[in-house]
């Protein structure tokens, strides 16, 4: 239980300090381009949202190939290690490749939003 809510906060975590990341460039653009209404800056918030979120399924999706290669899964078998072991890291590399989509698709959702409340 713990390490799950520990998980957790780390991920909300990242997803605050990317949002803020992304937040604070969408910011310094919009102040260098002099944009002077919130409208300039909801449109930004929402561009920069939608460009995170084809990002993080561009991400995801990238890995699709790799997974269905054979040779790359019979490689896999050749080793020594055991079935556990082998579904171990199966499980850490599909953990990997979604938890990076599910981090772009939250900050990107977290931007739309930004742009929501300001319009």
């Amino acid at each position: 239980m713990e390490q799950k809510m520990s998980y957790g906060l780390r991920l909300a975590g990242v997803v605050f300090g990317a949002t803020l990341l992304v937040s604070l460039i969408v910011l310094i653009v919009g102040l260098t381009l002099h944009w002077n209404t919130p409208v300039q800056f909801s449109n930004g918030f929402f561009t920069a949202g939608g460009i995170v979120i084809v990002l993080g399924i561009v991400s995801g999706m990238g890995g699709l190939e790799q997974r269905g290669d054979a040779a790359l899964l019979y490689g896999e078998t050749a080793g020594h290690a055991s079935i556990t072991e082998r579904t171990q890291q199966m499980l850490t590399d599909s953990k990997q490749r979604y938890g990076m989509l599910i981090l772009a698709i939250t900050v990107g959702a977290l931007l739309i939003v930004i742009a929501v409340i300001i319009s």
